[in-house]
């Protein structure tokens, strides 16, 4: 795992090295939403990757090298320039298994098919921070 830092309570200035329990690519073009899942899963000690966009995201995962070090994908199912679903199943062509969670704005049923098809969990909007620390640590223990 990757180490991250830390700042010691007693003294502030004096960093201290956590290991960072994943790696996490997330994919939210909301700035708002992103921020705060990325901030809420530093906190966790999870390493974060963000990307705004369907197209930032197929070009980092066109690297081998950051698809291979990556423990799991937080993405949206909406995104500019390609759908969380059609980058989920991008990468289940090319043999990558890296779980993935994606949040959804409403529960279609449609959605939630596919996403089962693809062995991929999703979450509503209204609930991932609530929910998606949890989610992270189970799909990442099924992976393992």
């Amino acid at each position: 795992m990757r180490p991250l830092a830390d700042f010691d309570d007693e003294d502030p200035t004096q960093p201290v090295t956590l290991e960072a329990r994943a790696r996490i690519l997330l994919v939210e073009e909301d700035v708002d939403l992103r921020d705060s899942i990325a901030t809420l899963m530093r906190r966790e000690c999870f390493e974060v990757v963000e990307a705004e966009s369907g197209a930032e995201a197929l070009d980092m995962l066109d690297d081998d090298d950051l698809v291979d070090g990556l423990d799991l994908i937080v993405m949206d199912v909406a995104l500019p320039h390609a759908t969380g679903l059609a980058i989920v199943k991008q990468l289940r062509v090319t043999q990558h298994d890296t779980p993935v969670v994606l949040i959804a704005a409403t529960d279609r049923p449609d959605i939630l098919a596919q996403a089962a098809s693809l062995r991929v969990h999703v979450l509503s909007r209204p609930h991932v921070l609530d929910e998606l620390s949890d989610v992270a640590i189970a799909a990442l223990m099924a992976s393992h």
